[in-house]
């Protein structure tokens, strides 16, 4: 469905606050996921799911839990071949080639709303064009997932937290049921553009907390730094969104989704080394 035709179903609707919301829209990248044996996958190609094709060189992330001061390997979530998003017009923001691999904690569940979190997700780029990739097994400990073939697709999305609980769900509902927003296979996977969020929006969260604020209740949002910093959480920008989906194998908390945030300076300079994530859930 074209931009045109999304504003148009926005502006024939009786949502509140429609100017703001048609101004909000943003490109994605969707993802939908398709379980298959990794055996039929070929080297480099994206994937959600089992286990990743790898460099020589690549040191498997891990991180030390604060609570127990063990060592955790990290899980491997996706890689995503850039090379297969070139021809999406957002993806201009992305590099044009190499991989981008996702890890996640996924004994621990970080949320994400403490700085002590730091680590327990990681976002890594290898640039190239995959010719010295391979097959690597999981370490020790880590529960494999199921290999899942990724589809992408143009995808629109809007700022969620302009809809109104009370007066536009319904609507609301049935109006990104239309733009197809949601992927055939019930998954809400996607790259770049808004969020889909379950709770509330994320970018101040993430500024406060990559500067040693802690998020989990309202104490942090109320101090003087707090307030210093609320400028720059406009620059925090969705990389992936990661839905619970019975492809992969994946639920996280209550039907909860996972989303890796990076700031608009790093993506632009190719440094995915700070990005940071979020678990939302019901």
């Amino acid at each position: 469905m074209s931009f045109k035709s999304i504003v148009e179903l926005i502006e024939k609707s009786s949502l509140n606050k429609k100017d703001e919301i048609v101004k909000s829209i943003r490109p994605s990248i969707q993802i939908s996921t398709k379980r298959v044996e990794i055996s039929s996958m070929p080297i480099g190609s994206s994937r959600m799911g089992g286990v990743p094709d790898l460099p020589p060189s690549f040191e498997w992330p891990s991180w030390v839990f604060p609570e127990t001061g063990k060592s955790h390997s990290l899980d491997f979530i996706a890689q995503i071949n850039l090379s297969e998003l070139a021809n999406f017009p957002c993806s201009e923001v992305l590099p044009t080639e190499g991989m981008l691999y996702f890890f996640y904690d996924m004994t621990n569940c970080t949320w994400g709303f403490d700085p002590k979190d730091k680590g327990s997700a990681r976002t890594i780029y290898f640039p190239g064009k995959g010719e010295t990739l391979a097959r690597r097994p999981l370490p020790e400990y880590l529960v494999p997932t199921h290999a899942c073939q990724l589809l992408f697709d143009q995808g629109w999305t809007t700022r969620d937290s302009l809809f109104d609980p009370d007066e536009d769900d319904a609507e609301f509902s049935e109006l990104i049921e239309s733009i197809d927003n949601v992927c055939s296979d019930d998954s809400e996977h996607h790259m770049l553009g808004n969020a889909n969020t379950i709770q509330s929006d994320m970018e101040l969260d993430c500024e406060l907390v990559t500067h040693g604020i802690y998020c989990g209740n309202s104490t942090g949002y109320n101090t003087e730094r707090a307030k210093e910093l609320e400028a720059g959480a406009g620059q925090w920008k969705l990389l992936l969104q990661v839905d619970s989906d019975e492809n992969p194998g994946w639920m996280w908390g209550d039907l909860g989704r996972i989303y890796f945030w990076i700031k608009e300076s790093d993506l632009k300079a190719c440094n995915f080394d700070d990005t940071w994530l979020i678990l939302q859930c019901s």
